[in-house]
């Protein structure tokens, strides 16, 4: 009944340690802990293998740099044998009995594939009382409760059929660290984490498993993400790209399976993503990526475009540069 944990690692020479101690301290022991080092430049490497030497649990495999976490995650998946599988970030953290709780939580459900559970963000301190909850701060039991089914388990809610559609126009609800999934369930996707994606792979993931497989919530924080300025998701733009890219090959995926009010409401994200992105570009000085990000905005949901905005993509570079300065943007 092996787990195994699969953690992409870039530059995470500061973190990558406490990471890997929080996998050695599971109180579920029959895993094993998949490191792919992606062409690290700085200790990541090394550090990894001080932590394996001590722990034989840990297996360390390293390739050139991807720029991805699709490529090494991939990697890690075709490395790995357990029959269960969970992901963590080289800069995350599990708490200790994430993976024994969420074992409980298949072991008494059969019929579910993926588990998942809240996330604490946090900066500095993971324990500290007033980190946010992804989940429970967005009101997730209370938005989302006639798609959710209590059990007679203590805080294990079963999702719905049609869980698919609420994650699709609501709340994306799986976050990469939060997941334990069974192999056979991955086995069944020609693609696992798509590698054109910069960002934004896992959540394409997590909406075609949601089409076929069942799913229940674990109502518990038990993995905390870790915010940093070198992060992958601090980047903004990066960030939306990401997303829209999801969000588009969903909904065409979604044509058949959502209802009309649930593409509508997808329509609307995404013409607001393009229209954040878009603005982005003009803060940018991109004048010509601004305005065909703008249009694209439009063809998705037209209330969302706004004709003023897209005219202050024809003032001059130099202009908007300065007004920005002044605040008049």
């Amino acid at each position: 009944m092996t787990v195994s944990v699969i953690v992409p690692a870039y530059n995470c020479g500061r973190y990558i340690e406490q990471t890997l101690h929080s996998l050695c301290a599971q109180t579920e022991s029959d895993i094993e802990i998949v490191v792919v080092d992606d062409g690290s430049s700085d200790n990541t490497l090394s550090l990894a293998q001080s932590v394996a030497a001590l722990d034989q649990r840990v297996r360390v495999f390293t390739q050139s740099n991807s720029g991805r976490p699709a490529v090494a995650r991939n990697r890690g998946l075709r490395e790995s044998c357990g029959e269960f599988v969970a992901f963590l970030d080289a800069d995350d953290l599990y708490h200790p009995e994430k993976i024994k709780l969420q074992l409980g939580v298949l072991a008494r459900h059969p019929e579910v594939d993926i588990v998942f559970s809240d996330v604490v963000q946090f900066t500095v301190d993971p324990y500290a009382p007033d980190n946010e909850c992804y989940l429970r701060d967005r009101a997730f039991l209370k938005i989302g409760q006639k798609y959710l089914q209590p059990s007679t388990d203590d805080d294990v809610f079963l999702a719905s059929d049609n869980f698919y559609g609420f994650m699709s126009t609501q709340i994306t609800s799986l976050c990469t660290p939060s997941v334990l999934i069974r192999r056979e369930a991955l086995q069944s996707e020609q693609i696992w984490f798509p590698e054109d994606f910069v960002v934004g792979e896992d959540i394409d993931l997590w909406y075609r498993l949601a089409m076929r497989v069942k799913i229940a919530y674990l109502n518990r924080p038990l993995s905390y993400y870790r915010h940093h300025s070198g992060g992958i998701t601090k980047n903004e733009e990066k960030n939306l790209r990401g997303s829209i890219a999801a969000r588009i090959a969903n909904l065409q995926r979604g044509q058949k399976v959502l209802d009309s009010e649930e593409l509508a409401l997808l329509r609307r994200t995404l013409a607001r993503q393009l229209f954040s992105l878009a603005y982005c570009r003009f803060l940018a000085t991109d004048m010509k990526e601004a305005r065909s990000l703008y249009l694209r905005s439009r063809e998705y949901d037209s209330s969302v475009f706004s004709r003023l905005v897209y005219a202050k993509t024809f003032l001059p570079p130099m202009l908007v540069r300065m007004l920005w300065r002044k605040g008049l943007n």
